[in-house]
């Protein structure tokens, strides 16, 4: 027992090592306290109670800059143009070609009038869509089932509501964060005990228009809607999070900064212009300074000098003028400076809005001062791999494909489409991105296609175009030049690459054999 209570004696002694200085060892700076983290303040709020206390401020701040700050208008309409471009266009794959073409047809025809309030058609509603979900961070479109009748017999009976995320109230309140049963509401999104969507809560119109239209505050009171009615775009940038914030948000204030300083500086740019002269007096009688003389004096339509209440003349300068001093006069004339340093901080800030938002910086602001062929491809591909992730993991699973089922469903219940086929999947074409080396890009398709690395189908897909349409025309191009008689350089049957023409196939009818020689 004895030796067991020095042991403990020796454990307990301080040794020289434990006051020696730990190397090697420290916490994370970053959650260090101190005058480099002075006024840091943060919050270990989750996204739902931090979006309920933001997301209306943040909302109405980005549109405001979108309609008002240049660059906020071009970064949103960059951003669509890359998503969605001139559409995203479904391509069949039920395995029955006669199937696809009728699905795509039915599809085109039911695109010209699928958005009642004006006609935009189905790839400018998905413009609409795409541009909303950036300037607000996210959208709401609710399926409008018609009559047979309101739309004819040959369209699938369906319509799509685009609808701004304002008419989904997201303030904490008994109101919209609620039990319902087994379920409950977040920011009027109706969650199940699974965290399943099951019912959006959606006032009748925008709270913008609320007290012009007829009910007054019952406007105010939102309407349940059913899940499999309504789709939700937003991007979640983190776990739990059921609305969507502004993409402009991490560059508001850098926005509203270099708008101000834009109008500051052009306001300094003006004064710097303004000329302005002064007329002093060299020598004076007893101190008190001569009245002025006047030298270029303004005169009014009957040739009277323009006096001022103290009796002195008007001056004016004229281009070219020559002025002659009265004896005891001198002018000073004052010499404009114009804004220097200007370009660098707007470059700065520039490239922290594009970063922020996620575009390449030439696409932003259309600069190409300083980039050169290589540098400028590595940053479009960057922006390019951005764009594509976004298309793939929220725009097609959150609102293309949602569209698409609705739309097959309507044909079914009109009839237009087979009533046994449980789905019909398809996949989905993105607009061609423009090339910056054509020439080299087609190559390496080219390349791609021999390594059977790839398939010819996807590279006319990965154009924007469906590879059964492009089959058809260009089957159709043969039969009209060979009815025709014209020989195309662009037909790799007929000519070669080089420009030689191709030896035509031998058919088992045109072979004939060759005469036996008998030498004498």
């Amino acid at each position: 027992m004895g030796r067991f209570r020095e042991a403990l004696r020796a454990l307990a002694r301080p040794t020289p090592e434990a006051h020696a200085p730990v190397r090697g060892r420290r916490s994370y700076d970053g959650a260090a306290s101190g005058a480099r983290t002075d006024g840091w303040q943060t919050l270990g709020a989750s996204a739902n109670a931090e979006t309920s206390q933001s997301l209306d401020a943040l909302r109405n701040r980005a549109r405001d800059l979108v309609r008002n700050n240049a660059w906020a208008r071009k970064a949103i309409e960059a951003l669509v143009s890359n998503l969605v471009g001139t559409g995203l266009r479904p391509i069949p794959t039920t395995g029955d070609k006669e199937l696809d073409r009728r699905l795509i047809d039915l599809w085109d025809a039911w695109g010209r009038s699928c958005y009642p309030l004006s006609r935009l058609g189905i790839y400018g509603v998905q413009s609409l869509i795409a541009r909303s979900f950036f300037e607000s961070g996210e959208v709401l479109v609710r399926r409008r089932l018609r009559r047979i009748e309101d739309l004819g017999r040959d369209l699938p009976p369906l319509q799509l509501q685009v609808l701004e995320g304002d008419q989904m109230p997201c303030w904490n309140s008994t109101v919209y964060d609620m039990q319902l049963g087994g379920n409950r509401v977040v920011q009027g999104v109706e969650l199940d005990p699974l965290d399943r969507r099951v019912g959006y809560w959606i006032l009748p119109v925008h709270p913008g228009d609320a007290w012009s239209v007829t009910g007054g505050i019952a406007a105010f009171a939102p309407q349940r809607v059913d899940a499999v009615n309504v789709l939700h775009l937003l991007q979640e940038a983190r776990p739990g999070q059921v609305r969507g914030v502004p993409w402009l948000a991490p560059v508001i204030i850098a926005l509203w900064d270099l708008g101000g300083m834009s109008d500051a500086e052009r306001a300094r740019a003006k004064i710097a212009h303004c000329l302005t002269a002064f007329v002093e007096s060299v020598d004076s009688d007893e101190g008190t300074p001569p009245r002025p003389d006047g030298i270029t004096g303004a005169e009014d339509e009957f040739g009277n000098l323009v006096v001022d209440m103290q009796g002195d003349p008007v001056e004016q300068l004229h281009p070219g003028l020559i002025g002659y001093l009265p004896p005891g006069k001198k002018i000073t004339v004052n010499s404009p400076t114009l804004p220097s340093g200007f370009d660098a901080y707007q470059r700065v800030g520039l490239h922290e809005i594009a970063a922020g938002i996620g575009l390449a910086y030439e696409v932003l602001t259309g600069d190409l001062s300083q980039v050169n062929f290589s540098s400028i491809r590595l940053g479009l591909n960057e922006q390019n791999r951005m764009i594509r992730a976004l298309r793939e993991q929220v725009f097609v699973p959150l609102a293309m494909q949602p569209i698409w089922e609705w739309f097959c469903e309507a044909g079914q219940f009109a009839g237009l489409l087979p009533l046994d086929a449980v789905a019909f999947p398809c996949r989905w074409s993105s607009p061609r991105v423009e090339s910056v080396d054509r020439k080299t890009d087609a190559e390496a398709d080219l390349r791609e296609m021999r390594n059977q690395t790839r398939s010819r189908r996807d590279v006319i897909a990965s154009y924007g175009q469906d590879p059964d349409a492009v089959d058809a025309e260009i089957a159709l191009d043969q039969e009209n030049r060979r009815r025709l008689g014209i020989v195309s350089d662009g037909d790799p049957g007929e000519v070669s690459l080089s420009g030689a023409a191709q030896s035509a196939p031998t058919t088992t009818s045109e072979a004939t054999t060759a005469p036996s020689v008998t030498s004498r």
